[in-house]
């Protein structure tokens, strides 16, 4: 089975590396890629904020401490004036960092 994927690591100077996304189609892809990128990094293998279900318990798995809970403040200006941010996402709305470009 061939895996693709892109990642980069630290210079060898830092020792952490942190994971910012992972995407994958199984949680057989993600051990094998999180697996790959711990044989490469050097020191503390972390990652901020997992908001996949599926993804936390892949790192779960892999020995990974897992904190639930956080604090953080997410600001938005709407792009229209007659709509509103609830009226366009309702109740669920997700960011990650593949949304910011």
């Amino acid at each position: 089975e061939k895996l693709d994927y892109i990642f980069s690591l630290p210079p060898k100077d830092q020792y952490s590396t942190r994971i910012l996304e992972l995407v994958t189609q199984s949680k057989a892809e993600a051990a094998k890629l999180i697996k790959t990128i711990e044989g490469k990094a050097r020191g503390v293998v972390f990652a901020r904020a997992v908001l996949d279900k599926t993804l936390r318990q892949v790192y779960s798995s892999r020995g990974y401490t897992i904190l639930d809970e956080g604090h953080g403040v997410f600001m938005v200006k709407p792009l229209e004036s007659d709509v509103s941010f609830r009226q366009v996402y309702g109740e669920d709305f997700f960011q990650t960092p593949l949304d910011n470009f």
